[in-house]
């Protein structure tokens, strides 16, 4: 029943995510990082690294502007009426907001205030992103899969959920297992994502042929391991030398509103990075390591 019910929070936040426009490139923007920015009518969803050692209080108040003639134009003030978020010194967090009515095409600019001092919430800064609103089933006019892979890569891997023991690595699969050092229970599916090396940066990996995951989530309670064996090589195909990492976020959600039908989902992610080379010397199965 626990792993359904997850399955259909991952379903519904696809709504949000699928088909949109973006933001040209990861956003450099005071204390934090954004990323995977993409909207559609329905709703936004970014992604923050918090880069410094204060933790980010975001305000429930949410404004949405709207380009004409060269102006900005209030559309909306979307509030959540109870609480905040929050993001802790070193962290990243995924966020998921649906607007309350159908937008239409063109570009918009969201604003959200947040503080740094609890002690003087009054101390507003403001988080602002620009970006341009499609239809959800247009096809995305950006490289939704690189721009992940930068954000992702341009952080640390986790020190929370972390590798434990040996990694085990063949041409054709990769044997390791992780463990929950937090308080939290964490989710995660079945997929990996993949990323090569190449030109001093790391870049998303396309396989030559089509393969899916299967949509399903699994809890890594407090304190507990899992193992995993992930099939490189039924997955992604043979692959060439070089190096590579394989990507894994776990997630908490941290938060969840419902106010006049407009939802926030704030989703606190652990990203786990596991950096491997493929060469003459790799032997092809698992039981030969």
């Amino acid at each position: 029943m626990r792993e359904i019910a997850l399955l259909a929070v991952i379903l519904a936040l696809a709504v949000v995510a699928s088909g949109c426009g973006a933001a040209d490139d990861q956003i450099a923007s005071g204390p934090f990082d954004i990323g995977m920015v993409s909207g559609n009518e329905f709703g936004i969803g970014f992604a923050l690294r918090n880069n410094s050692d204060h933790t980010l209080f975001f305000t429930g108040d949410f404004r949405l502007y709207r380009q004409e003639n060269g102006h900005w134009v209030e559309e909306s003030v979307l509030r959540t009426g109870s609480g905040e978020d929050r993001l802790s010194p070193y962290s990243a967090a995924e966020f998921f907001i649906q607007w309350w009515r159908e937008m239409p095409p063109g570009h918009y600019r969201f604003v959200r205030p947040f503080y740094t001092d609890p002690g003087h919430p009054d101390r507003i800064e403001e988080l602002s992103i620009e970006f341009d609103v499609t239809h959800w089933s247009d096809p995305p006019a950006y490289d939704w899969r690189q721009d992940r892979i930068d954000f992702i890569t341009a952080g640390q891997s986790s020190e929370k959920i972390v590798p434990v023991g040996e990694v085990r690595v063949s041409a054709n699969a990769i044997s390791l297992e992780v463990e929950n050092r937090t308080d939290k229970d964490y989710i995660y599916g079945e997929g990996w994502e993949l990323a090569y090396y190449a030109d001093g940066r790391w870049r998303a990996y396309l396989p030559g042929h089509e393969f899916g995951w299967v949509s399903i989530g699994y809890m890594l309670e407090s304190g507990a391991t899992s193992r995993s064996v992930i099939e490189i090589g039924r997955r992604f195909g043979e692959l060439p030398p070089g190096r590579y990492m394989l990507i894994r976020g776990h997630s908490v959600m941290d938060d969840f509103d419902l106010w006049r039908d407009v939802y926030r989902r704030q989703f606190i992610y652990e990203y786990i990075m596991i950096d491997f080379t493929i060469d003459e010397t790799t032997p092809t199965d698992l039981r030969a390591c």
